[in-house]
């Protein structure tokens, strides 16, 4: 049965009790979970102060030779690769959750997660980009790794 997010949670997924999910053990020494915490935590508390082109999923506007230089190399793209070079690795975006699914409580012990990020002939701005957005947004003890893979890349 589906459920409107809103209604959504724990118990009406699985019950009366949520299922017992033992996290993997993590391959890390406790100074780089610490380190992990604090970037998190750096990151989280900046995020909604950062001013610049793209933040908080803000066009960016390109005027006289970028934006021709822009437009030619759409074509080879299929983004405007100037534009985005000019977004921070490290850049805010909104939430643009529906409202519901803001207010799900989940269980504090969760397993973690490998995040592979399969690419093939990307720009090295947006890619950069996702993996940083990846391991900023991603609480430390949740993140075991993230796996980057070229399927073949040409160029």
């Amino acid at each position: 049965m589906v459920r409107p997010a809103a209604e959504w949670n724990m118990q009406t997924q699985y019950g009366t009790q949520p299922p017992k999910i033992k996290s993997r053990q993590l391959n890390r020494n406790d100074e780089l979970l610490a380190f992990r915490k604090k970037r998190y935590l750096d990151y989280k508390t900046s995020e909604s102060k950062r001013t610049g082109p793209g933040e908080k999923g803000k066009a960016v506007i390109l005027e006289g030779e970028e934006k021709a230089l822009g437009e030619k190399l759409y074509k080879k793209e299929a983004f405007n690769i100037i534009a985005s070079d000019k977004i921070s690795l490290q850049r805010s975006v909104p939430d643009v959750r529906d409202p519901g699914c803001k207010n799900i409580k989940y269980p504090k012990e969760l397993p973690t997660a490998s995040v592979i990020i399969i690419f093939h002939n990307e720009a090295w701005s947006p890619l950069l980009r996702t993996a940083h957005s990846v391991v900023n947004r991603s609480p430390p003890e949740y993140l075991y790794e993230v796996i980057l893979l070229d399927d073949f890349s040409d160029r």
